[in-house]
């Protein structure tokens, strides 16, 4: 038995065969986690708004400008972060205003932003106008 063993092997005595999983390292993969927590909120009951995977907006989505027209607490928390039930006009730069509904967690230091009436920088999916993510970092930087 060496004295420093690989940070990927999962087994206690560094790759001993038969060691049993080390029990520190061993457990659900947290992304796992998240996604299945999401797809488990994502239809629950009384959740007005729809939890959106950001990172395909994020990436690919159509920027355009919104202002919150409602805002209330969520009854879930995504990563311990509180989220916030809202419903807000979209203005694309191209093409008519349209009001969605998204349920999206919120970084406490942007928790300011959030409120009625506030101008947002969004991003949104043209091909289905009810993916929307709001860019809470970059409309508190205006």
């Amino acid at each position: 038995m060496s004295l420093f063993k690989k940070m990927t092997d999962p087994t206690p005595g560094g790759g001993k065969t038969g060691d049993g999983p080390d029990p520190i390292g061993a457990g659900p993969d947290p992304r796992e986690q998240v996604r299945s927590a999401m797809a488990a909120r994502k239809d629950a009951p009384g959740a007005g708004g729809k939890i959106v995977d950001a990172t395909a907006l994020i990436m690919g989505g159509v920027a355009a400008s919104g202002t919150i027209d409602s805002i209330r607490r969520a009854a879930q928390e995504i990563n311990l972060q509180d989220t916030f039930d809202v419903e807000l006009t979209v203005v694309p730069a191209e093409g008519e205003s349209f009001t969605a509904r998204v349920i999206q967690p919120v970084a406490e230091q942007y928790v300011g932003v959030a409120v009625a009436g506030q101008s947002v920088k969004v991003k949104f999916d043209p091909e289905d106008t009810s993916l929307v993510w709001i860019d809470w970092a970059g409309s508190a930087h205006r």
